[in-house]
Order: C-alpha cells, then sequence, then structure tokens
C-alpha cells in the first residue's frame, strides 16, 4: 500500500507539466497560424494595389512610367502623350508614413491639367511617395452613313462621315449619284491606329439605289432678307413718313393730326407691319417676317422702331405739292329797275309837252339860220351874194 501511494505521489507530480508543455505548444501553433493569416492578407493587398506592375498593365497595349514626384510638389503636371498614344491613367503613390489613406487614381487624364492627391499634407511625414502614369494606343474610329436618292430628296443621295482621331472629309473615289458605286477611305490621324493595327479603313462597294421616277419635286424655300425702312422726320412743310422697300398696301386708317396711317406690305417674300403713330413725337415700330415658303435668312434685322421730332409753332402740316384751296364767299346779285324821264325833265301833261317841245324845235332852227348867216359875212363888213 505503501508503494501505491508513493506511485500515485510521483503521478500526481508529473501530469502538471505534460499541462503545461501542451498549453505551450498551442500558444505556438496559434501564433503561426496568425501570422500566416496576416501574410497572406498582405500578399492579396499588394498583388491588387494600384502601385504593382500588374495593375498597371490592365489594358490592351497599356505602357506606365513611373515619375519621381516627391511630398514637396503641390501637383503633378500631366504632359502631353506620346504621338500616337493617350493617357489611360494616373496614380498618384502614397507615402509610407500615411497610415489609413489610399493611393489616389484618375482615369483618362488630361494633357495641361494639375493633379493633387486627395489626402496630400506637407506638414504630414510621408505625403506621397511618386507618381505613375500611363498610357494606351490611340485609336481610330470611323463610321459612313448612306442617303439612298428619293423624291423626298429630290433624288440627290449623299455620306456622311464621323468617327475619331481621323481626317475629314473621307476619300470618296467614285460618283456619288443613283445607280453609281463608290469606295470610300479613312484615313488615322494623329499617329492612331484602326482596330487591327492599321493606318486606314476602307468601305467598299458603297451602292446607290437608281432614282426613283414620277416625283413632284418642291423646290426648296428661299431665303429673304428684309431691307430697312427709313423714317423721314417732320418738318412745317412736311408729315412723318415710313417708307418701306415697295409701295404700301394700306391695311388701316387710323386718324390724327396729320392724317397718318397704319400700312403693311407684301415685298420680295416679306410681309412688313408698321404700328404705332406717324405723327410729330409719336413712336412706330416695323416688323417682318419671311412669307411661306419663303424663309428668313440667317441674321436677317426684322425689326426696327423709331420716334419722329416734334414739331411746334406750326398751325397746319401740309402734305409736300398740296395748295390749299379757297372758295369766294357767294354774292347774290341785285337787279335795279331803271325809272324813264321825260325829255323836259319836269313832269306834265301829254299836251303841255308837245307845245313845249314845239317851241324848242322852233327856236333851234332859228338859232341854226342865225350861225348860217354868220358864215357868209366877209371880213370889212362885205357879205358875199
Amino acid at each position: 500500500m505503501g508503494n501505491w501511494g508513493k506511485d500515485m505521489g510521483n503521478k500526481i507530480v508529473k501530469r502538471p507539466a505534460l499541462r503545461r508543455l501542451a498549453t505551450f505548444v498551442a500558444t505556438l501553433g496559434m501564433l503561426a497560424m496568425s501570422s500566416g493569416v496576416a501574410l497572406m492578407a498582405t500578399a492579396t493587398a499588394a498583388e491588387e494595389g494600384p502601385n504593382q506592375e500588374g495593375y498597371w498593365e490592365t489594358l490592351p497595349g497599356e505602357v506606365c512610367d513611373k515619375t519621381d514626384v516627391g511630398a514637396e510638389s503641390g501637383g503633378y503636371l500631366v504632359p502631353s502623350a506620346p504621338e500616337g498614344m493617350e493617357w489611360s491613367k494616373l496614380i498618384i503613390k502614397k507615402g509610407s508614413g500615411n497610415i489609413g489613406v489610399e493611393n489616389q487614381v484618375f482615369e483618362s487624364p488630361v494633357a495641361g491639367e494639375v493633379y493633387t492627391w486627395v489626402g496630400f499634407d506637407p506638414k504630414q511625414s510621408g505625403g506621397w511617395s511618386h507618381t505613375i502614369l500611363c498610357a494606351v494606343p490611340l485609336v481610330a474610329t470611323a463610321e459612313i452613313s448612306v442617303t439612298q436618292p428619293s423624291c423626298a430628296n429630290q433624288n440627290t443621295p449623299a455620306i456622311e462621315f464621323s468617327g475619331e482621331n481621323v481626317d475629314f472629309p473621307f476619300e470618296v473615289d467614285g460618283t456619288v449619284a443613283p445607280g453609281e458605286t463608290v469606295t470610300v477611305t479613312a484615313s488615322a490621324s494623329g499617329g492612331a491606329l484602326f482596330e487591327g493595327g492599321g493606318t486606314t479603313k476602307v468601305f467598299d462597294d458603297v451602292v446607290f439605289d437608281d432614282a426613283e421616277e414620277d416625283c413632284d419635286i418642291v423646290s426648296p424655300p428661299e431665303d429673304v432678307t428684309p431691307v430697312a425702312p427709313v423714317f423721314i422726320d417732320p418738318d412745317c412743310s412736311t408729315e412723318p413718313q415710313v417708307v418701306l422697300p415697295e409701295p404700301t398696301v394700306v391695311d388701316e386708317e387710323v386718324p390724327s393730326k396729320l392724317g397718318a396711317v397704319v400700312m403693311a406690305a407684301d415685298v420680295d417674300g416679306v410681309h412688313y407691319e408698321v404700328s404705332g403713330d406717324i405723327v410729330a413725337g409719336g413712336t412706330v415700330e416695323v416688323t417682318a417676317s419671311a412669307i411661306e415658303p419663303a424663309v428668313l435668312a440667317e441674321g436677317s434685322e426684322t425689326f426696327w422702331t423709331h420716334t419722329f421730332a416734334d414739331v411746334a409753332d406750326c398751325t397746319e402740316v401740309l402734305p409736300p405739292g398740296e395748295t390749299p384751296t379757297v372758295t369766294p364767299p357767294a354774292v347774290t346779285p341785285t337787279v335795279v329797275t331803271p325809272t324813264v324821264v321825260s325829255a323836259g325833265l319836269l313832269p306834265g301833261s301829254e299836251s303841255v309837252r308837245g307845245d313845249r317841245g314845239l317851241v324848242l324845235l322852233a327856236t333851234g332852227m332859228l338859232l341854226m339860220l342865225v350861225a348860217a348867216g354868220l358864215g357868209m359875212v366877209r371880213p370889212g363888213g362885205a357879205v358875199r351874194v
């Protein structure tokens, strides 16, 4: 029994040592596992980070270059891209002292612009470390759009060109006309290349349909340009006038002290309207519009306004060449009835007038005889028989 107790005592002493050894080994295992996980995470971040060359060259033909621009710089000025290339991305690499911030990545940076890391702080140690600028080959694109002849376009076919990094217009070999076939060639510019690496893109056998028949051809609208009106100010002998390009058709008469009118006229595809008061001191407006199907020419002036000079101390303003008509007052003629007076100048009976007339007759004859006798006496007293 004593031996069993001694043996058991020995066993009790050995079991705690084994437990401590197991705990130590487990601790080492946990440390190894955590370190492995941390290393794996770090390796993944390094592989996917924007500062890795594998990330730089993610686009076909992309070429990246590291530029040493440190924390002292206020930003990165993007230079012009090389011939035949365009910038694809700019990476501003953070400094190692910046914990908890990310690298700044700018897609398709523009030459001539300055890019700065958002987290840049000159006072913070580390700032940014450097920049990485990547470029890809400049790609040319070209497309054409064909308009076939029809009655709507007066049987006039056409080709429209579109694209990027190409020369305009494209080269057309052949005649653009109904029933014809042409070849169109687009050429890349600025060192760009079309997909596949070529500098040209050819559109073969562009075929135009035959012209449509029995078309009602409608002429395109005519461009018209309004002519500015002439404003004539009044004076005491002339009334104000608005002179349009041709003699006007009066739409409506508006009474005024000068007999002015509001006018409208259609002249050479343009409709003119004159509104306002064509009087001394009055203001008028003239507007012009195209008469369908005509259209106004680009940049045409369509509105004019004018205030006529005022006229003072004039009783009436007459149009040029008009002479006032003066009508004499009406006169009623006076009819005078003559009074008959007798030869004796005295009133009396008819017998008295006859006797007196006989006396006067005799007296007259006597005087005639005396006068004849006097005519026959000679000088010196002799009488001629």
